[in-house]
């Protein structure tokens, strides 16, 4: 997370930032806080209950269990929150009990003698079910910052089977419209069933990944997926030590940068003790690779064990 308010104000605003929120029963006059930790440590969003008493028509009231931020650009924050005892990082249920939440104008704390920011928030609209695909999940969701006006664009992307192809479903909704619009997409063949692991913003669109083969991206100015694969395994799946059902634990795309896009793979065989494990970085060069026939990714040696990170002076001096 990188705000570009706070530059002139911190050497460096770049934080790690857990993904699940915390919700506290402190009366407090704003709705959000983020103290900001030096890294290594973790920084973590509080929530206040004036965040949940400003949505009564929603399941805010009562205690919002384990809020979970789905995603983070800019200083733009997407959550779900959920009334327990459901909870917010609830991934894998289709249409999960809450409600989407976006945190924007981050601004520095007065008075607090630390690091903190604080932000308001605004509910993202339920969409009309009659009319509009349900919410599939929160793995699907994605936060596109918009920059002319300033805004936001959330979006999500549903990969349905039909009996005769493949077809996808990309909803939106965007600040300035207040309201979720639907459009269906012809979708690649990328056999076999697709599995929805993460959304990625990257170079003014919203990528969508499954992590065991590659990632879906709607192109403009006629909206249409693309498939860009991921390079190939060192290992296969089936021979790894997590297994193919965590492989969102090993695989990682994320920018890098504020230009690139990286694949990072931790790759473990069955019979390999832990500090054997690696850990790959590749970069994508191409989308698409006329030679090869498909997206071209070059990992500029970047790779190294955790044996090699264990014992370097930048993981022991920071006590990680």
């Amino acid at each position: 997370m990188e705000s570009s308010s706070l530059s002139a104000e911190l050497p460096d605003p770049r934080i790690i930032l857990g993904r699940v929120a915390q919700h506290v029963a402190d009366e407090d006059p704003g709705e959000l806080s983020l103290p900001l930790a030096n890294r290594p440590h973790l920084s973590r969003l509080t929530i206040y209950p004036l965040v949940i008493r400003q949505y009564p028509t929603a399941t805010y009231y009562g205690n919002a269990g384990h809020p979970y931020i789905v995603a983070a650009n800019d200083a733009v924050l997407l959550l779900h929150v959920s009334l327990n005892p459901h909870a917010g990082l609830n991934l894998d249920q289709p249409d999960p009990e809450g409600n989407l939440v976006v945190a924007w104008d981050f601004i520095p704390v007065d008075g607090t003698g630390r690091r903190e920011l604080s932000a308001t928030t605004k509910l993202i609209a339920n969409r009309d079910v009659d009319l509009l695909s349900q919410f599939s999940g929160v793995k699907s969701v994605g936060l596109l910052p918009l920059y002319a006006p300033a805004g936001f664009v959330v979006a999500e992307l549903q990969v349905v089977e039909q009996p005769d192809r493949r077809v996808a479903n990309l909803l939106w909704f965007r600040s300035v419209e207040d309201s979720w619009n639907e459009v269906q997409l012809a979708c690649p063949d990328v056999t076999p069933k697709w599995i929805p692991n993460d959304v990625i913003a990257y170079d003014k669109k919203l990528w969508w990944a499954d992590l065991t083969r590659g990632l879906l991206n709607p192109v403009d100015p006629s909206p249409h997926l693309s498939f860009v694969n991921l390079p190939a395994d060192l290992v296969a799946l089936e021979d790894r030590h997590e297994g193919p059902e965590r492989i969102d634990t090993r695989h990682i795309v994320r920018m890098s940068g504020g230009e690139l896009l990286r694949f990072v793979d931790v790759v473990r065989k069955h019979d390999e003790p832990p500090e054997a494990t690696r850990v790959v970085v590749w970069t994508l060069e191409s989308m698409f690779d006329p030679a090869k026939g498909r997206a071209r990714w070059e990992h500029h040696q970047c790779r190294t064990t955790l044996a090699a990170i264990w014992q370097d002076a930048s993981y022991s001096g920071p006590a990680l």
